[in-house]
């Protein structure tokens, strides 16, 4: 990712939040088998 490229570092940090299992995760890794990687929302 280039320097200065917003549009990438959206892309790049883009998450489904949807889960409840990430809104109450306290861990620095979070790996969700039923997070979609096409519906994201933040």
């Amino acid at each position: 990712m280039r320097a200065q490229n917003e549009t990438g570092l959206r892309n790049a940090i883009a998450i489904n939040a949807l889960q409840d299992s990430f809104r109450f995760c306290k861990l620095d890794i979070y790996k969700e088998p039923d997070c979609s990687s096409t519906e994201l929302d933040h």
